[in-house]
């Protein structure tokens, strides 16, 4: 657990530095012209008049992929809105290494449309909501100026578990079985409705793939190899040593397997699942609620 404690520590402190690299700022304000935009038209859609609007920052530098983030609650004398605001950063040289515009479209169009159609095809057939992703509220992946809205979790209860922590059973039985109901979902959309599905994966580009490329991930994983080598016994671990050695010597040949497979028995996936990706709550019941979110890394693979 202490070697674990350490290596992330390791990639946060590798990450402020690619920042300062780069001599990047990327704490914009919080409410850009942008940012009001998009909120002026969510406020019309949800008829609200008047709004009250309070502005917060969403997360600290790291939590976030390379994101600029705002927690934004609106009110007026009917009701109240706790937003969450996901902005492009807007140095070129960051953009270019994380892949931003991908990242971005990537993710607008599973909120647009990925995630009603899967939503609709899983009421269709049970009469209840899968509820796997948060709700969205608005967004754009214009040029430069890339936005993000959906729901604020947090306000609703639901907490990450901190990349320090570990999920207990019954948390991990409850993200494998919302995982589950989210890749049956999509799989069984596309085995009754593929055209639907290849309609709305075609234009999609393997974003985890190329922050392999453009971030040099593949040369992390590989040090990493070689630090597991040193460490491995080799009788005792000689089965995970293998694996290991064989992860090192073939990482770019399987990310070029991963990226193009076309197997009949594809998905669409999440893209991106760790645990800061993962949000939960305690319901009513005492079952925990799963939400997974951003989805810049989704799929059909």
């Amino acid at each position: 657990l202490n070697f674990v404690r350490h290596r992330i520590d390791h990639i946060r402190k590798n990450y402020q530095s690619l920042c300062n690299c780069y001599k990047m700022t990327i704490d914009l304000p919080l409410c850009t012209e942008e940012v009001d935009e998009t909120l002026q038209k969510i406020f019309k859609n949800e008829k609200l008049k008047d709004p009250k609007v309070t502005f917060d920052a969403g997360s600290k530098l790291g939590e976030g992929f390379l994101a600029i983030n705002a927690a934004v609650d609106v009110s007026d004398d009917n009701r109240k809105l706790h937003l969450f605001v996901k902005a492009a950063p807007k140095h070129l040289k960051l953009r270019e290494i994380s892949a931003t515009e991908v990242a971005y479209t990537n993710e607008l169009k599973f909120y647009e449309q990925i995630y009603p159609k899967i939503e609709q095809f899983y009421y269709e057939k049970t009469k209840e909501s899968l509820e796997f992703a948060p709700k969205f509220y608005s967004g754009t992946n214009e040029h430069m100026k890339e936005i993000l809205v959906m729901e604020n979790l947090k306000r609703n209860g639901f907490q990450l578990n901190g990349v320090r922590n570990i999920f207990n059973e019954e948390q991990l039985i409850r993200i494998m079985e919302k995982y589950g109901e989210f890749h049956g979902t999509s799989f069984a959309l596309k085995d009754q409705k593929e055209e639907i599905v290849d309609d709305l994966t075609n234009d999609i580009k393997h974003f985890v793939y190329m922050l392999f490329k453009s971030m040099g991930l593949s040369y992390i994983v590989k040090y990493r190899c070689n630090f597991l080598e040193k460490y491995l016994q080799a009788v005792e671990d000689a089965k995970v040593l293998e694996k290991v050695r064989f992860l090192k010597e073939n990482l770019d040949k399987i990310l070029e397997n991963i990226k193009d497979f076309k197997g009949d028995y594809r998905t669409i996936l999440h893209g991106d699942c760790w645990s800061n990706n993962i949000m939960l709550r305690k319901n009513k019941e005492n079952q925990w609620d799963i939400r997974l979110i951003d989805f810049q890394g989704t799929c059909l693979n």
